[in-house]
């Protein structure tokens, strides 16, 4: 089955010195020249208004990425080239907005289509064609491959692994094997076929309120108590009543240092209505941060534990439920009960 073809930028459709992604029309050009003879002529053509560098992506691109994929996978399954320093953040919110809920936010039904993701860590052509050494080519060709299997879902294909979207870390910025799921696979809970108009619905809900609110990141590092008392209470002061979640990057299994000092800031964020989630910069296993005293101080201020997700799906699930919690009034108690239950394979 031919797939459809959705193109946004990054390393894949680069070119140039510094690497900027090619225009649609180039980047189809190049496609029809010089890839149409081994992979076949796509479906159908997507794409975003301006491709992008993945890393300049932010959350109010995921709902476009929603709805380019309901248009294109109408009639089939769905390849994505995607730039890989966000490509996690992305597939890990397409696999939430590709999930429908009903009234109380239960999970009901899943876009009935395959989507595949891939890229590439080199640019896919050169100035006389296919770039020697890029390993565009071969993503792709497993990106072919698997767009048959069966099954609905948003799955990443790269380096010769197929993985699932909600799970993957971007492991290297320079090895073919880009991408990896160091906190293990969780099996995505089987739904009915979610009806696309349902879903594109659910994205109207949403577009008034996803991304509107700040998940406000707070990384962990060696340093003086009261240097991260000052960033962290900064942070907030600027994030002021857009502030919608705190996320801390913690040590090991959910340690976070100047616990003393930060306590009575964090717990008057909370207080005033944000979500806060502790997860642990260590690319593998998952958050137990009770186990030790400079993590257990999380839990009593009223921190969430983000127990196996990946800091991308954290991310991601934060901006779906503060939109969520937003469009429904929900309180900031019914935002964590839905962040804690599991949605689309996020967590375990």
């Amino acid at each position: 089955m031919k797939p459809a073809l959705i193109y946004t930028g990054g390393t894949i459709g680069s070119a140039g010195e510094p690497l900027e992604p090619l225009a649609y029309i180039d980047f189809q050009a190049l496609w029809q020249r010089h890839v149409e003879s081994r992979l076949g002529a796509p479906r159908s053509w997507h794409w975003i208004e301006r491709p992008v560098d993945s890393t300049e992506a932010a959350p109010g691109n995921w709902l476009g990425l929603a709805r380019l994929v309901l248009d294109a996978g109408a009639n089939g399954p769905v390849i994505m080239l995607h730039g890989t320093d966000t490509l996690a953040w992305s597939t890990s919110a397409l696999a939430m907005l590709l999930t429908l809920f009903d009234s109380d936010a239960v999970p009901v039904g899943r876009h009935s289509q395959r989507v595949v993701v891939t890229g590439s860590q080199r640019p896919l052509f050169s100035d006389e064609g296919i770039a020697p050494g890029t390993d565009a080519i071969a993503n792709l060709e497993l990106a072919y491959n698997v767009i048959s299997d069966a099954g609905a879902g948003v799955t990443v294909a790269f380096a010769g692994e197929t993985l699932p979207g909600a799970r993957v870390m971007k492991v290297s910025a320079t090895d073919d094997r880009a991408f990896a799921c160091p906190r293990g696979w969780v099996p995505v809970p089987d739904l009915p076929e979610a009806e696309a108009s349902a879903l594109s619905a659910q994205l109207d809900l949403l577009t008034p309120h996803f991304g509107r609110k700040i998940v406000l990141p707070i990384l962990a590092a060696p340093a003086e108590p009261d240097l991260h008392l000052g960033l962290v209470d900064a942070a907030i002061r600027f994030a002021g009543n857009r502030l919608g979640a705190i996320h801390l990057h913690g040590f090991g299994i959910g340690n976070f240092p100047a616990g003393s000092l930060l306590a009575p800031v964090l717990a008057a964020a909370h207080q005033a209505g944000a979500l806060i989630v502790a997860d642990s910069q260590t690319p593998g296993g998952a958050m137990d941060p009770g186990t030790y005293g400079a993590g257990s101080w999380l839990a009593d201020l009223g921190a969430l534990s983000a127990g196996d997700m990946t800091p991308a799906a954290v991310d991601a699930k934060l901006h779906l439920t503060l939109a969520l919690g937003a469009a429904n009034s929900w309180s900031r108690e019914r935002m964590e009960e839905f962040f804690l239950t599991p949605a689309a394979g996020e967590r375990s």
